[in-house]
């Protein structure tokens, strides 16, 4: 599932035998296109492509204003309902869990950050998915917890569901539908009419939460998008 369709931009050229895509810091992904290439195909190709766009937009997003990122004062996961203190600190300690402070050397820190929410998704969403799973009778091969860049979550053809961290900043209610969004298409991988009616028998609010989780990645913070 994604939180909206990948943003690119369209040239056409003269020269281009060929549909070539280009992911640059300028300008994003850009799908350059033979002239009178039929432009109502460039989406299905983005979509075919998309794992390689995620890769290499991620690439680029580290430099993008990293040098400029302080450590937060708090971090609060609305998933779990915790609110953590962040300590910066400048030697001596490379990074502590204490009491619900977060102290946290200056050097590095948001791959440090990053780990740690990496954990902390993984020791509640997958206990989860695993509880959503049995109540709905169904059986994933496995869960894994991945940084997305583009996506809150996916089924693949072996029944493995991976879902994203960052959505331990959401609201417990749109963190279960990505979950069971991703738990039906262990039923049906496409988005069809019994894709939508069974998740619907899950989750009676799930076109609501779907319209919800469009805007829900504001409250993301910038260090966790790296």
């Amino acid at each position: 599932m994604t939180p909206g369709s990948i943003p690119y931009t369209i040239r056409e050229s003269a020269r281009a035998k060929r549909v070539t895509l280009n992911v640059t810091p300028e300008k994003g992904l850009e799908v350059v296109i033979p002239a009178f290439f039929p432009r109502n195909r460039v989406p299905d190709i983005v979509e075919s492509k998309r794992n390689w766009i995620e890769r290499s937009l991620a690439k680029l997003k580290p430099r993008e204003n990293a040098g400029d990122l302080r450590p937060p004062d708090q971090i609060h996961l609305k998933a779990t309902g915790s609110i953590w203190r962040v300590e910066p600190v400048a030697r001596g300690i490379r990074f502590s869990e204490r009491n619900g402070v977060l102290y946290l050397s200056i050097d590095a820190w948001p791959e440090r950050l990053g780990r740690w929410l990496q954990e902390k998704a993984k020791s509640h969403m997958v206990p989860l998915t695993h509880k959503l799973a049995a109540e709905f009778h169904l059986s994933p091969a496995g869960v894994t917890i991945r940084n997305q860049k583009t996506r809150w979550g996916s089924c693949t053809s072996r029944s493995t569901l991976s879902l994203n961290r960052k959505l331990m900043f959401m609201e417990p209610r749109l963190v279960r539908y990505v979950i069971l969004h991703e738990l039906a298409h262990l039923r049906h991988q496409d988005h069809s009419r019994e894709f939508w009616s069974f998740l619907s028998s899950m989750d009676h609010e799930c076109r609501r939460h779907r319209a919800e989780l469009k805007t829900a990645d504001a409250d993301i913070p910038t260090w966790a998008r790296l």
